[in-house]
């Protein structure tokens, strides 16, 4: 578990890459890197997603008339990505 000034400077880093309109190929990997460690950081782990959640919100994303088109999205995407590994 990291110190909780290494994981608010990581989480810093996350929203900054995050609100960037375009990542680079080094962004998308160190967003990556942060979201794996967030994987063992429960700290990490909830700021991110109350992050991305309070995102989703400003930008509308989890109002009723949408929520049913990304369960249909995801589920599609699950089921593609099953098939694609059932298929290697």
């Amino acid at each position: 578990m990291l110190k909780h000034f290494q994981t608010h400077s990581l989480f810093q880093e996350y929203q900054r890459l995050a609100n960037l309109p375009v990542l680079s190929a080094v962004d998308e990997k160190r967003i990556l890197k942060i979201l794996k460690i967030a994987e063992t950081d429960d700290l990490l782990d909830t700021l991110i997603t109350e992050f991305e959640d309070s995102l989703a919100q400003k930008e509308g994303f989890l109002e009723e008339k949408y929520l049913e088109y990304y369960k249909d999205q995801s589920d599609k995407l699950k089921f593609f990505i099953k098939n694609l590994s059932e298929s290697s």
